[in-house]
């Protein structure tokens, strides 16, 4: 996947569907194999046309093609591509500026010739597939080497802020002397060493490896060649100064050789970079590195280019650097621009694990090559589904969230099996739209929680939790210690990932909100002044942090520990007796917010106290709970196994009854011989029954012996008969009582006579008092943890100082100081219970954690992500929940098809399993997990994790039309009914239908009707809360657009261009949200667009994602003769034809 760093992917490109005129004069059997761009729209045409002699190649290859085309565009492109090769054939040559040479320069290499076309070579392809762990890593390396972090405009570069681009074509910064940073600062430069041109690039790569996709997303903007880090003087940092890109080392090797020869590059890398580095550290006579000029900057350019063998048409040269900032108290340089793939390192990092035989047991399920011992349907098996749901796997905390509404059957299974997992395991949950994932990762989140909370009340005093290392570090003057947590507080970490930023935001800032609680629960508040700065709005606890990327790790830094009024370093200071005081515009003092709010313990001895008091009142909440629980499972046991036991004792003494004579009995003949027969398998059944009920303790193991076989095989039956119905009749009875007196939802045989709709929604076993208690439970755990922080205030302010700095994922100084890291990273957990972060974040924020150093992994939106990117989270955790649907959005690729299937069969590898779009995050965990749900399909089935199967967030027909295209129509409708403004003005949910024309995809009269549609929302007063969607880029930004033009909307919606960008856009960027109402504009409104609008109909992903945003209803916009033949458009223009006529 290509990753756009400050820019946009578009997904997908234009159509690439041939009119009839084109069908005429390229026969359907012809070969592309001579036209690389017979596949490609005339608007990317268009875009590989640029001013310039250095694009020839491109532009005769462009005009090659336009020869097969007789558009009205096609020939406008052919006359102007003519013009241009005609202008360059009689330019004069270029103007060179020569510069004076410089002191200890490296000495300039030639200008590199473009190399020719290469010659492609057969591409080795494995015999065998054998899906090695280490070829699978092998294979996604080369994949990531080929896909670089891309940038539109310089700016991007630096975060969108061009005051930080110095351009180099006029002087270099340093020029006159050494540069000025910001005051407090220390001002690095780095040098973008030329770029490389992102559509001619990927060009050639198509040339080779013929993209067969209708729509595929389209490559743009540029990534950097290399970064070069200089001080303000234009110095080269001493150690390390360069960054090469693997892009730019693997494209010609990809064109020319085996593409698995770019597995090579974890071994490149370092020499290459090495290299380069020497090339520019030179040392002048006072020691020091001579600052480069531009001479010695190209020159390390032209070497580079030269190595790598590119072709320079397909390049800019160095043109500008991004100034970069670090405090003046730092050392260390500033990290390097994002050049390479986020996931690189790790990959090398697993297949070393690997290779070494020490892969966490997390990483070898994920790869295929741990395999559950079992695996139990969720959907079919009744028993998996008890077992799933028994009262002894519930936890003993959980989230009193909005309602205190109990979780549903398959979100409690999902939640009792994630808490029982054992170190390892991976459980895979199947997340359709709208099935409460948030919720039941809250409820994780409770009962890891309060499992530490148990774990922590087995320290006497706090402190003695902390064992002294004997290691400390010197930060700003001051001596920070290092101490080790007891291993008992470890293992319940919990980071969540995904590789979508807005949904690990969403769940991280959703957690601490305080409308994520019931509001009744005004007594559950942990740390809120400091969750407050953290979430920048109102929270009631410190429960999540948004982490990852380094400016939301800065942020944290500030607003967790140094903001005076909120931050923990102030409420530290209050423990320590230091009275910290905030200084008033009228010369006054006040306490922090944080100390006034929270009023901790003046000294240690009532910390101690306070620590008992919540100690002791969380062991008795506890206690209760673990009895109640207790209680229950004896319950279920006893309604699951005595009947089966009364059952056979019946059977056997009905049998019984028809046993023939003495005689018969004495001499064997063949009635009693017949009989017997058919009673020896009813006493065994008997004797099973028995021992079932003795295992789970409803007998007794004597009693149990008086059953484990039938009296009327031996003499004295029916003494021994009484005897039996003496001792299986009481308890008969009393389970009877107790039946009669359960308010619960039972588990049962009769609970599965009810049917799918009542089953699916029922809640089991608890009752709403008992989940009441069990709330208790999980608030009295976050006092304990408040009050633990308390009384260990010591080594906590001191490793959570100390871990300012590990948070960046940089060393302590020495390997002795390093070794502690991972408990540096408990010691913040033991705070914050649960951070989140992308999974392009993982590897530079984890980077120095060894494998299984952390305790959980939750994984949200896991159908989204490549396979390869959850590596390195996975590689660090002990336990993994991945959550998502492989029914919704699919992972963006970028690669041809045709590549990414050929790197695989060169590593001997299953694309269709470990390939992207066709495999993520979620397909693996599926294939990992041990308790699993096979939905039937319309061709075969799929085999997914635990079902998530109430929906509670769409009406009809938006549930309707999901349940049918996507879920087989296994989903559960549970929405309560809720009025819709937007609904009331515009009426019911229906299909537009518009026949119109367009340019490419873009359809005005689609996009006018949007248009006039939100203008009469704002007209009639209504806050437009929607969603404007399309499967298409150009629709997207025609809408945007027509948005932006329209008076009536600037007028009525503040800020309408952040409105446009929020709520208008790709189905692709919606996944995750919701809103009232979704206008779905289709576009590709021409007749011969039969392949934009077959890929966006031939799965249901697309259809599924856009549909269901819309709690409300949905509007389609389109041409229904044209798009009602496109997959599974059809069902969606019968559903809404049939919900027309209801609502007619």
């Amino acid at each position: 996947m290509f990753l756009v760093k400050g820019g946009t992917i578009a997904y997908p490109a234009d159509d690439r569907s041939s009119s009839p005129t084109h069908s005429r004069h390229v026969p359907q059997t012809m070969s592309f194999r001579n036209r690389p761009y017979a596949q490609r729209g005339i608007a990317e045409l268009e875009a590989l046309v640029q001013d310039g002699a250095a694009h020839r190649a491109t532009h005769e290859a462009v005009l090659a093609e336009l020869k097969h085309r007789s558009t009205a565009r096609a020939s406008a492109l052919q006359r102007r591509l003519e013009t241009l090769l005609a202008v360059s054939n009689t330019a004069p040559p270029a103007r060179t500026t020569v510069r004076p040479p410089v002191l200890n320069a490296p000495t300039p290499v030639p200008d590199a010739v473009p190399p020719d076309r290469p010659s492609l070579v057969p591409i080795p392809e494995r015999q065998t597939i054998t899906n090695d762990p280490q070829d699978i890593l092998r294979a996604w390396t080369v994949m990531e080497v080929l896909s670089p972090a891309t940038f539109r405009t310089p700016a991007d570069l630096a975060g969108g802020d061009m005051r930080r681009i110095a351009r180099l074509d006029r002087s270099l910064p340093w020029a006159d002397g050494a540069a000025k940073g910001p005051p407090g600062s220390r001002l690095y430069f780095q040098i973008v060493l030329g770029s490389i041109l992102m559509p001619p690039a990927i060009d050639q790569l198509l040339q080779r490896f013929a993209d067969t996709r209708a729509e595929r997303p389209q490559a743009r903007g540029e990534t950097p060649l290399a970064v070069i880090i200089v001080d303000r003087e234009g110095r080269p940092i001493p150690e390390a100064c360069a960054v090469a890109s693997s892009f730019g080392w693997g494209l010609p090797l990809a064109l020319k050789e085996n593409p698995a020869s770019l597995g090579r590059w974890p071994q490149e890398e370092e020499p290459i970079q090495t290299a380069l580095h020497e090339r520019l550290y030179r040392e002048g006579k006072d020691g020091k590195a001579i600052p480069l000029d531009f001479p010695a900057i190209q020159s390390a350019y032209d070497w580079l280019v030269a190595r790598f063998g590119l072709d320079r048409s397909l390049l800019k040269s160095p043109a500008f650097a991004v100034r970069s900032t670090v405090p003046f108290r730092s050392s260390d340089p500033p990290e390097a621009l994002l050049l390479n793939s986020f996931y690189l390192k790790d990959l090398g990092k697993a297949a070393s694990l690997f290779i070494s035989g020490t892969a966490p047991d997390t990483l070898k399920r994920f790869l295929g090559t741990l395999l559950p011992a079992s695996r139990r349907d969720l959907l079919t098996d009744e028993a998996a589904i008890e077992d799933a749901v028994a009262p002894d796997r519930f936890p003993l905390g959980r989230w009193p969230g909005p309602g205190r509404h109990p979780l549903v059957l398959m979100q409690q299974a999902a939640v009792n099996l994630a808490t029982s997992q054992k170190p390892g395991e991976v459980l895979a949950v199947n997340g359709p739209p709208g099935t409460g994932k948030t919720t039941l990762l809250r409820d994780v989140v409770a009962a890891l929680v309060t499992a530490r909370a148990g774990a922590m009340a087995g320290f006497n005093d706090p402190e003695d939790a902390f064992a002294t290392t004997g290691q400390k570090l010197n930060l700003g003057g001051a001596w920070i210690h290092l101490y080790r947590p007891d291993p008992r507080l470890r293992g319940f970490e919990m980071v969540v990932a995904s590789s979508n930023n807005k949904a690990v935001e969403n769940v991280s800032g959703e957690l601490p909100a305080l409308s994520a609680i019931a509001g009744d629960a005004t007594s559950l508040r942990y740390f809120k002044p400091m969750a407050d700065g953290l979430l920048d709005a109102e929270s009631w606890g410190a429960i999540a942090a948004v982490l990852g990327n380094a400016g939301n790790r800065a942020a944290f830094k500030d607003r967790f520990w140094w903001n005076e009024e909120t931050g923990l370093f102030s409420y530290f200071k209050a423990l320590d007796g230091r009275n910290p005081e905030i200084d008033l515009a009228d010369g006054g003092k006040r306490p922090p917010r944080i100390v006034a709010a929270l009023d901790p313990p003046r000294d240690r001895r009532e910390a101690l106290r306070r620590w008992q008091a919540a100690r002791t009142r969380f062991r008795t909440l506890e206690k209760e709970l673990a009895a109640i629980r207790e209680k229950l499972e004896y319950f279920r046991c006893r309604n699951r196994v005595l009947p089966v036991l009364n059952r056979a004792f019946q059977a056997v003494q009905a049998h019984g009854a028809s046993r023939p004579g003495l005689i018969q009995r004495l001499f064997g003949l063949r009635r009693y011989r017949d009989w017997k027969a058919e009673h020896l398998p009813l006493s065994t059944t008997l004797a099973s029954a028995a021992a079932q009920a003795a295992t789970t303790k409803a007998l007794s193991s004597g009693t149990a012996r008086m059953f484990a076989g039938s009296p009327w095989l031996g003499f004295g039956a029916e003494r021994r008969a009484s005897e039996m119905v003496s001792a299986l009749s009481p308890l008969m009875a009393e389970l009877k009582r107790d039946r009669s007196a359960f308010r619960g939802t039972m588990v049962d045989e009769a609970f599965f006579e009810r049917g799918r709709t009542h089953i699916q929604p029922s809640a089991p076993w608890l009752t709403a008092e008992e989940h009441r208690l069990r709330d208790a439970v999980f608030e009295a755990a976050l006092d304990l943890h408040r009050a633990f922080i308390d009384a260990a205030a010591k080594p906590l302010r001191h490793n959570l100082g100390a871990m300012l700095r590990a948070l960046d994922g940089k060393s302590l100084g020495d390997p002795t100081k390093d070794v502690l890291i991972p408990d540096l990273w408990a010691s913040l957990f033991l705070v914050v219970p649960a951070v989140s972060t992308t999974f392009a974040s993982v590897g530079t924020m984890l980077a120095r954690l060894p494998p299984a150093a952390l305790g959980w992994l939750l994984v949200d939106e896991a159908g989204q992500a490549s396979p390869q990117q959850a590596v390195g989270a996975l590689m660090r955790a002990g336990r993994a929940i991945v959550v998502g649907d492989p029914i919704q959005v699919p992972p963006v690729v970028l690669l041809p098809e045709r590549l990414t299937s050929a790197i695989c069969r060169s590593f001997g590898i299953d694309a269709g399993r470990f390939a992207a779009p066709a495999a993520s995050v979620q397909t693996l965990a599926d294939d990992a997990t041990a308790w699993c749900a096979e939905f039937p399909a319309r061709t075969g089935s799929r085999t997914v994790g635990v079902p998530l199967l109430v929906h509670r967030r769409c009406a009809e027909p938006m549930f309707g039309i999901a349940n049918r295209i996507a879920y087989e129509n296994l989903m559960v409708a549970a929405k309560a009914p809720a009025s819709s403004p937007i609904r009331d003005l515009l009426g019911p949910s229906r299909w537009i239908d518009i026949s119109g024309s367009g340019t490419d995809k873009w359809c005005p009269e689609e996009g006018h009707a949007a248009v006039e549609m939100i203008e009469h929302i704002v007209a009639a007063g209504l806050t437009p809360d929607l969603y404007v969607v399309t499967p298409f880029v150009q629709v997207a930004d025609g809408l945007r657009r027509a948005i932006r033009e329209s008076a009536a909307l600037a007028a009525a919606i503040p800020a309408l261009d952040s409105w446009a960008y929020e709520r208008v856009g790709t189905i692709h960027t919606v996944q995750g949200r919701e809103a009232e109402a979704v206008i779905f504009v289709l576009g590709a409104p021409n007749a011969d667009q039969t392949g934009a609008r077959g890929w966006a109909g031939r799965e249901p992903n697309l259809l599924n994602v856009a549909v269901t945003r819309a709690k409300e209803a949905v509007y389609v916009l389109g041409n229904r003769r044209l798009w009602r033949s496109a997959g599974v458009f059809a069902d969606l223009g019968a559903l809404l034809a049939r919900a027309e006529m209801r609502g007619s």
